[in-house]
């Protein structure tokens, strides 16, 4: 059963920018496009961003993840088909800017990590570091940016959602 205040983020992220003005609303939706009324009956968010990129099918961050999950979903009967208001897919989003990836990464991972991916892009899958598997390919960057913003959307979205309860 579906708790209320229960949000989760199933598959990649959520991302999006916008909000109407409305002065009851906390000025922190930054990333959030969905009007905090919509969300009063909401148990559940998600949304999509695939990283098509990332297909070295063997590894675990392969893109084929989310097609899989987004059949279980479907299987399941988690989606607003069958839910209604319940469930929203958040189906248009906006990335994260490199400013807001610095509020949790210091800037010099950021731009190493941006400089290593664009150098070592024509070579296909990067490796990263030397603790694990981790690689990236030439959309990796975009493809993290696009999953932050995903995150800060649902996080937003979630604080609006409450203050409307």
């Amino acid at each position: 059963m579906w708790r209320k205040h229960d949000a989760r983020c199933i598959g990649t992220s959520i991302a999006s920018s916008g909000f109407e003005k409305d002065p009851s609303v906390p000025p922190i939706q930054k990333h959030f496009t969905l009007p905090a009324l919509k969300l009063i009956d909401t148990y559940a968010f998600y949304s999509v961003a695939p990283a098509m990129g990332h297909n070295k099918e063997s590894h675990p961050e392969s893109n084929l993840r989310v097609p899989a999950i987004l059949s279980a979903i479907e299987k399941m009967k988690l989606t607003s088909k069958y839910r209604g208001a319940n469930i929203i897919d958040f189906d248009e989003f906006k990335p994260a800017s490199v400013d807001d990836i610095t509020n949790v990464h210091s800037k010099a991972y950021v731009a190493d990590l941006e400089q290593a991916i664009n150098k070592n892009s024509e070579k296909g899958i990067v490796h990263i570091g030397e603790t694990g598997p981790t690689y990236a390919t030439a959309s990796t960057f975009n493809d993290s940016l696009l999953a932050a913003g995903a995150g800060l959307s649902l996080v937003d979205s979630v604080v609006a959602s409450l203050k409307w309860r």
